[in-house]
C-alpha cells in the first residue's frame, strides 16, 4: 500500500500528540492524507480524526469499492491491458459505451463475430435499438470475411478499450499523488509540533 515515508509512525504517537497534530492539519489536507492510508494506520488513528475527516474517508472509500478494481486508486498493481475479446466483459457499461464510439460499426460487428451470447448480449445492450439492429445486420452481412480481419477488427476493439482504460489509470495515479503529498504535509506538521 502507498504511504509517504514517516505517515505510518503516526499511528504510534501517544493519544494527546495525535489529537493535537489532526487538529492543526486542514482538513482538506487530512482527508486525502487517510483516504490512502492502510486500514491499520487509519483504524489506530481514527478516533482522534475530525468527524469530517472521518466522513470524507467514509464516503471515499464508499465510493472507491464502485471503481472497477483495474482502476482502483488505492491499488499497486496498475492496469492490465485487454488481452482478448472476451475480455471486453470486464469493461464498466459506460466504458463499453465510450469503447464503442471509439471503433466503426462494421468493426465492431466483425469483432463480436464468433464471441460468446453473453458479450455479445453486454455489447448489445449499450446500444439503442436502432444501432443494435444495425450491429446484427452487419454482422449478418460480414460473414464472408476472413480469419484475419475478424482479428484485426478484435485488435482495433481492444485497442480503443485500453486506451480508455490508460486514461482512467492516469486519473486514479493523479489521485494517489495528491493524497502522497497530503500525507508529506501531515508528517512534516508533525515534525515541527512541539511535543
Amino acid at each position: 500500500m502507498n504511504c509517504a515515508p514517516g505517515f505510518a509512525e503516526l499511528a504510534r504517537l501517544p493519544d494527546a500528540d495525535k489529537t493535537a497534530l489532526f487538529a492543526a492539519v486542514e482538513p482538506s489536507v487530512l482527508g486525502p492524507a487517510m483516504w490512502l492510508a492502510p486500514e491499520e494506520i487509519y483504524r489506530r488513528c481514527e478516533p482522534f480524526l475530525p468527524s469530517e475527516v472521518q466522513e470524507f474517508v467514509d464516503r471515499e472509500r464508499a465510493f472507491q469499492g464502485r471503481i472497477p478494481k483495474r482502476y482502483h486508486p488505492r491499488s499497486e498493481d496498475g492496469l492490465p491491458g485487454l488481452e482478448s475479446i472476451d475480455d471486453l466483459l470486464l469493461l464498466t457499461e459506460r466504458e463499453i459505451q465510450m469503447t464503442m464510439r471509439e471503433v466503426t460499426s462494421a468493426e465492431l460487428a466483425l469483432a463480436l463475430r464468433g464471441c460468446s451470447d453473453e458479450l455479445r448480449s453486454f455489447v448489445l445492450s449499450n446500444m439503442s435499438g436502432r444501432a443494435q439492429a444495425s450491429i446484427r445486420d452487419e454482422m449478418t452481412r460480414s460473414r464472408d470475411d476472413g480469419d484475419d480481419d475478424v482479428d484485426a477488427a478484435r485488435k482495433g476493439v481492444l485497442e480503443a478499450a485500453n486506451g480508455i482504460g490508460s486514461e482512467a489509470l492516469a486519473a486514479a495515479r493523479a489521485v494517489v499523488a495528491k493524497a502522497l503529498e497530503a500525507q508529506k504535509t501531515v508528517v512534516e506538521t508533525s515534525r515541527r509540533s512541539p511535543r
